[in-house]
């Protein structure tokens, strides 16, 4: 789920001549895209600069919300791998290279995470949350792709930082966790392949677990 909030708090900081609050910010909930993936692959190395540049700036952005006491830093990490259509390999194979893009990028990130925190002295940032999802060609960014141009944006990830521990849910927004949930399960059960159903659907289970816990006075 998507939150729009910002948690507050107040630290006294040593001021030449004088001692008062200055408020801490923690950041809002980030939404990184990471396309250009080549064809058939699912390594981050063969992403252009541009891209990869990407991941180290979420990194930048999970070590420095631990940094200078926030609250709610980003401790929860979702990755959501995306594939271009491939008549030739089937939807069974595009769901599994979009969870394998899902997976490579956690993999590049977490290294990130470690290594700014090493050059910084700080220890590592605890990530009580990682959930990892494969969409297959579920979800095309470009539906009618006429070139490879178009093809390389529907090859991506998509990195979504938030808080590990959300604010209470309002019950529209539990709604909307209800309705996305029930979407996506019938954009499952939509797959003639057994095969690549059970696979959606079993990915689909950590999502609409979150739904239930963000219900309100749970």
């Amino acid at each position: 789920m998507n939150y729009t909030y910002a948690e507050r708090q107040f630290e006294e900081m040593e001021i030449p001549g004088s001692r008062r609050a200055v408020p801490r910010v923690c950041p809002e909930p980030v939404s990184i895209e990471i396309a250009r993936f080549p064809q058939h692959s699912t390594s981050v190395t063969a992403l252009p600069p541009t891209e990869r540049s990407k991941i180290r700036q979420a990194a930048l952005a999970i070590v420095q919300s631990f940094d200078g006491g926030c609250p709610a830093p980003f401790g929860r990490v979702v990755i959501t791998g995306h594939a271009d259509r491939d008549v030739q390999m089937g939807p069974a194979f595009e769901m599994q290279i979009s969870l394998k893009r899902a997976e490579a990028v956690r993999a590049a990130l977490r290294q990130e995470v470690l290594a700014l925190s090493r050059k910084s002295g700080a220890p590592p940032p605890v990530m009580s949350k990682w959930v990892i999802e494969g969409l297959g060609a579920t979800q095309l960014r470009v539906p009618i792709a006429r070139n490879e141009a178009d093809r390389l944006l529907n090859r991506r990830a998509v990195l979504e930082l938030a808080a590990a521990i959300a604010p209470p849910a309002s019950n529209d927004l539990f709604r909307q966790c209800l309705q996305r949930c029930t979407a996506r399960k019938a954009q499952c059960l939509a797959h003639t392949d057994p095969h690549v159903r059970n696979l959606c659907l079993g990915l689909l289970q950590d999502f609409c677990r979150t739904c239930v816990r963000a219900r309100p006075g749970r």
